[in-house]
């Protein structure tokens, strides 16, 4: 009698070695949906799939009815070479599980995935095949779920079993499973939903959490499939040091690889460079979906500022793209790009209220990143300067308003304190309004004093992502004249907090500052600020 032989992966068990080759215990399930690649041994498509699990469906010497005889006639039929996967994880494919199979280098002849199951069967061209799938699967942890993999028993002829079953006076599996799944039919909403957005009564914490740990696996196969060890800030050992990931709304995705060269050799740089590429274009790291892949050498660093890192393109496209307010945004490995799109508009939305701008405007963009704050503007008002530190951002800017076509904004390449004193000193604006969005520690003092002097500059609106350690440009915008601040002071007037990082403490907060009529309203308490009236 020849036995069959299948596959079936569960939750842990024993080890491969201790497997037994032979068909799983008899188990009864009601229903089962399927999604093959090979027809199965019937007149009907999956007519009587469920067979399988019955009491009577076992292949052994009492097969009188001739049930599982079509295994034992000449034609191929690969439900011999059978396994069961179970332990699977929660809301999966049949695509999922056959790119699982073949990132181990399976290929599968049939899957069979359950409705709302946990486990399925799958089928190989040769016992050969079978085996490996066994032995390579057992143990293998998938989305935080380990698998286990046993032999299952091929199912049965359903023409034969629907006369097995007339001739013992029983109703058809197919007629009994009619039934049941008509009085249990899920709304169709439902459905749509289980199939449109699987994970829609998952929390969205944990879809975090699952994303987060398929990140997480992904590179610790990569980190694995090298002889470089992760870097450590503590001995100053190893290579792997940082990995800096950029999205945009249009589904592209930057990755910028920090590598600590140590004292490897050039030649052995360029074989990991190379195997990085394939590895994110052709091997496993393909399904994350980089589009944009870049490597930066990080020994003893010169400076603290991890723009100044030269980087090198190694696959991919050079920029990612991004859509904000209507208008399209190139953005370089190291230039400034607000992280939170959606209320980066609501951000540069609320500027744009607030400025009184016409076509005589001329905007100052201090601290200008690529550009989106000026280039938003740009339409509205009759020129735009900008003024960035990073000369990456300072290309992408340039290149940003090519992109909206737009020929009224300049770039100004340099340190805030040495080109916006000359700037605004030595330009006669008709209506000057200045925007600064400064890194966290706010402006340098070069330029807030520059801001005070500059008399004829009326408007200030301050973007500060740290507004404690900006504490001290607010003080000196407002205060009264001295010898080392001169000019009219400004004072708040309007001022509103954006969260731009949700589930964080950070926050974004806008200032409009305007510049006071006379300084004697600093020593007269009749023209003190007020404060806003209680909402």
């Amino acid at each position: 009698m020849l036995v069959p032989a299948s596959v079936y992966i569960t939750s842990m068990a024993a080890p491969v070695s201790e497997m037994k080759m032979e068909p799983c215990e008899n188990e009864n399930i009601c229903t089962s949906e399927e999604v093959s690649q090979e027809g199965p041994p019937t007149e009907e498509d999956g007519s009587s799939e469920t067979a399988e699990f019955a009491a009577e469906a076992c292949p052994d010497s009492k097969d009188k009815a001739g049930i599982y005889r079509y295994i034992k006639d000449d034609l191929f039929t690969s439900e011999i070479f059978k396994v069961e996967i179970q332990n699977l994880p929660k809301y999966i494919g049949f695509n999922d599980i056959k790119k699982f199979l073949g990132k181990y280098g399976l290929n599968p002849h049939k899957i069979k995935l359950l409705k709302k199951q946990t486990f399925a069967f799958v089928t190989f061209k040769s016992e050969e095949e079978r085996d490996k799938a066994m032995k390579v699967i057992h143990g293998v942890k998938w989305k935080n779920r380990q698998l286990s993999v046993r032999l299952a028993k091929p199912r049965a002829d359903p023409i034969m079993q629907k006369r097995k079953q007339e001739e013992d006076g029983e109703q058809p599996e197919s007629k009994r499973q009619a039934v049941h799944n008509d009085e249990e039919e899920e709304p169709l909403s439902k459905q749509i939903s289980d199939v449109v957005t699987p994970l829609w009564q998952v929390p969205y914490e944990d879809q975090l959490k699952m994303k987060e740990e398929e990140c997480y696996n992904v590179l610790k196969q990569l980190t694995k499939s090298t002889p470089y060890d992760v870097y450590s800030p503590e001995t100053y050992d190893g290579h792997w040091k940082q990995l800096t990931v950029r999205t945009s709304r249009k589904g592209q995705v930057m990755a910028i690889v920090y590598f600590n060269p140590q004292k490897l050799p050039k030649e052995e740089l360029t074989g990991l460079k190379t195997s990085l590429s394939d590895y994110f274009t052709k091997g496993l790291g393909k399904e994350s979906g980089v589009t944009s892949l870049y490597f930066v050498e990080e020994g003893q660093r010169k400076s603290p500022h991890l723009e100044d890192l030269p980087v090198e393109h190694i696959a991919g496209d050079q920029y990612i793209y991004e859509d904000l307010l209507g208008l399209s945004f190139r953005i370089s490995p190291h230039a400034f790009f607000q992280v939170n799109t959606l209320a980066a508009e609501v951000l540069y939305s609320a500027i744009a209220d607030w400025a009184q701008l016409d076509q005589d405007t001329t905007v100052l963009d201090v601290c200008c990143g690529t550009g989106t704050i000026g280039i938003s503007l740009a339409k509205r008002v009759k020129k735009v300067v900008g003024i960035e530190l990073c000369q990456e951002a300072i290309a992408d800017a340039k290149a940003n308003a090519q992109l909206n076509n737009l020929d009224n904004v300049e770039f100004r390449c340099g340190k805030a304190e040495d080109i916006f004193p000359t700037l605004i000193y030595s330009f006669t604006f008709p209506s000057p309004l200045a925007i600064a969005d400064p890194p966290r520690a706010g402006l340098h003092s070069k330029v807030i004093i520059a801001i005070r002097k500059a008399e004829h500059l009326k408007q200030l609106i301050y973007v500060s992502c740290n507004p404690k350690a900006a504490m001290n440009n607010f003080v000196d915008l407002c205060r009264a004249p001295s010898n080392r601040v001169k000019g009219r002071p400004f004072r708040p007037i309007k001022a509103l907090a954006v969260d731009l990082f949700p589930q964080t403490p950070h926050f974004e907060l806008v200032i409009l500052f305007e510049r006071m009529e006379s300084a004697e309203a600093i020593t007269d308490p009749s023209k003190s600020i007020e404060p806003p009236p209680a909402p």
